[in-house]
């Protein structure tokens, strides 16, 4: 199935990062409902790679490397490194043993 046609339920969180509760994907960003979300940030040999986004609500924008979710798998919220992971695959079409580096937290917003 198309990635962007799964319903996916997403941690929605107050405004300290607290999950309050699940909310699915899209009805999250129709309505501006606060929700839990990743920016990566791919560098190489000392440049950021950018991406110009194909995508149903933010198409033809330029953004971070790429932007996703933790997803609820079952009851669970996913782990960021795994989420980040898969969305390295996903986005870039690379895998995990391609990360030369740890993946760091650098900021919440």
């Amino acid at each position: 199935m198309d990635y962007y046609k799964k319903k996916q339920f997403l941690a929605e969180v107050n405004e300290k990062d607290e999950i309050v509760g699940k909310i699915e994907k899209w009805e999250a960003h129709k309505k501006g409902i606060l929700h839990r979300g990743y920016t990566a940030i791919i560098t190489f040999e000392d440049q950021l790679l950018l991406q110009h986004r194909k995508h149903p609500i933010f198409d033809n924008v330029f953004d971070f490397s790429f932007s996703s979710h933790q997803v609820y798998v079952k009851d669970t919220i996913q782990d960021d490194v795994v989420a980040i992971l898969e969305g390295l695959q996903r986005e870039w079409g690379t895998h995990a043993e391609n990360v030369i580096d740890d993946i760091k937290f650098v900021k919440k917003l």
